[in-house]
Order: C-alpha cells, then sequence, then structure tokens
C-alpha cells in the first residue's frame, strides 16, 4: 500500500504513518521473540509498538471497508474482512389470531387465548364445552408483524360485540 497510496484510496502521509508504525512493531516483536531475549522490558516495548500501530491503521482500514472503488479482491488481499449485507427478511404471511370470552376485553396481551396463526382470510376457532352457548366471545387478528409479540401488552382494535 505505501507504493501506490492512492490506489487504496489513502494519503501518502497515512501510507507512511502506517509503514513507520508497523516497522516498529515490527523490530519490537522481533526483538522480544529472540532466543533467550524474553524480558518485560521487551514485551512492553511489543505491546507498547502494537498499540501504537492501531492508531494509524484503524482509520485506514475502516476507509479501505467502505470504500466503493475498490473490489473485494483488492480488499482481500490487504487482510480487509469483507461484510456481506444481510439479506432482508419477507414480512410474515401469517397473522396471529387470539381470543377472550367475557364482557370486557383485557388490556393485556396475557389474558387473550393464542388461537393460531391465520394465513387466509377464513380461520375455524373451535371453542369447546366449557364455553357456554351464549358466552360473548371476541376474536383479534392483527396484520401488523411489529405487534406481536414485539409489543408485548398492547392489544389492537377488538371486533365490536
Amino acid at each position: 500500500m505505501s507504493a501506490a497510496p492512492a490506489t487504496y484510496d489513502t494519503t501518502a502521509a497515512a501510507a507512511l504513518a502506517l509503514t513507520n508504525a508497523s516497522t516498529a512493531f515490527g523490530m519490537a516483536y522481533s526483538a522480544q521473540q529472540a532466543d533467550g531475549a524474553k524480558s518485560k522490558t521487551l514485551t512492553a516495548a511489543k505491546n507498547s509498538a502494537g498499540l501504537a500501530l492501531l492508531n494509524p491503521i484503524r482509520p485506514i482500514y475502516g476507509a479501505i471497508s467502505a470504500s466503493a472503488t475498490l473490489s473485494d479482491a483488492q480488499k482481500v488481499a490487504l487482510g480487509i474482512t469483507i461484510r456481506r449485507m444481510p439479506a432482508p427478511q419477507p414480512a410474515p404471511s401469517t397473522q396471529p389470531v387470539v381470543s377472550f370470552t367475557g364482557a370486557a376485553p383485557p388490556a393485556s396481551v396475557g389474558q387473550w387465548k393464542f388461537e393460531g396463526n391465520a394465513g387466509k382470510t377464513v380461520m375455524d376457532v373451535t371453542f369447546y364445552d366449557a364455553v357456554a352457548p351464549g358466552t360473548l366471545v371476541r376474536v383479534m387478528a392483527k396484520r401488523s408483524p411489529r405487534w406481536w409479540p414485539a409489543t408485548p401488552g398492547r392489544i389492537g382494535p377488538v371486533l365490536p360485540s
């Protein structure tokens, strides 16, 4: 990159700073790794050079990663991770259907009974012997995927009695 910084959307000064910091880290690392040369001083010098290398590399890495003018191959050659955009998730094709038996609909979704997901305009909901004939039953289906279950405790409009 230091030979042609403009190719990588960076300046000559930034490339030089990166080269100098990389060279300093390489020398400190080699000195610390040499046989019989392990010491706290050499380790501290290597760690300090490593931290100093992060200052010029972070903005260059970010700029190259975000660059639309560089190919993925150029980015990979520099060790840049190519981020893939997540595929958009389609809206659910079914809607939750809930029911409540009683005079007044409750304010909390937790008191409604989940009957299933409806994918069409007609859905059979079966009430068993526990619900006496003539009992007021309220049924609600909501199309918005943001309603269920992202905002628990909130209910939509109920069909009139």
